[in-house]
This record gives C-alpha cells, sequence and structure tokens, in this order.
C-alpha cells in the first residue's frame, strides 16, 4: 500500500524512509516486525560483546549491527554509532567505552519502544 509516512515519529528520518521503500506500507511493516524479533539479540549482541572486554570487537560489533538502524530510519542513531565506533579506536581500555557504551545501549532499547508504537499505527492505517 503506497502512501506517505505521515506518522513516523520525531527519531525516524521520514522521507528517507518514504525514498528507500517508495511509500510501501506493507514494505516496511515487515522490515519493523523483523527488526522486533531480533531487538533482544542485537541488545544481548551489544552487552555480551563489551562485558569480553575487546574494544575491537565493539567496534567490529558497531559496524556490522550500525547499518540495520539506517533500514530503520535511525539516521541520528547511525550516526552516533559511527561516532563511537571511531572513538573505539582512540580508547585505550574498555572502562574508557563504559559511558558512551551506556548511552548507545540505552539508545538502541529505546528504539524497540518507538518501533513497537510505529507497528501500530502501521496496522491501523493499513
Amino acid at each position: 500500500m503506497n502512501q506517505p509516512f505521515y506518522f513516523l515519529h520525531d527519531e525516524i528520518d521520514k522521507i528517507y524512509l518514504e525514498e528507500m521503500y517508495n511509500n510501501d506500507l506493507s514494505i516496511l511493516l515487515s522490515v519493523f516486525e523483523e527488526y522486533m524479533e531480533t531487538h533482544d539479540e542485537v541488545v544481548l549482541g551489544f552487552e555480551h560483546v563489551f562485558l569480553q572486554g575487546s574494544l575491537n570487537d565493539l567496534q567490529k560489533y558497531i559496524h556490522k549491527t550500525k547499518p540495520v538502524y539506517g533500514y530503520l530510519g535511525f539516521s541520528n542513531l547511525v550516526q552516533s554509532l559511527q561516532h563511537f565506533s571511531n572513538k573505539c579506536s582512540f580508547f585505550t581500555s574498555i572502562n574508557e567505552a563504559a559511558a558512551e557504551f551506556e548511552e548507545t545501549l540505552l539508545k538502541i532499547k529505546e528504539i524497540r519502544s518507538i518501533i513497537a508504537k510505529e507497528l501500530i499505527q502501521i496496522k491501523q492505517t493499513k
């Protein structure tokens, strides 16, 4: 179903998603539902990599998961993840990354509730 994504949360880059999915709500619905199924796994993976204490592995995990948030339209989070990844190159210990890790993890966890609300809106629109 093609129609503008007029209802999306302020954190979501509406214009980017409209262009990427050609205003097709059924595709967006599918992408959001798939993310909801994997969200907990992403969070647990992020926590696990951090607790392992390797800045290199943390940087790789950020790099691996960053595109997911682009597909969801969270351009600001993608930029934050890139910034965090870049900073990992300069940290000398995982402890130096702790504050930024916690902040990033909180943002990722907030996305779940945003996507859940958007799914309700999409399903009501269809």
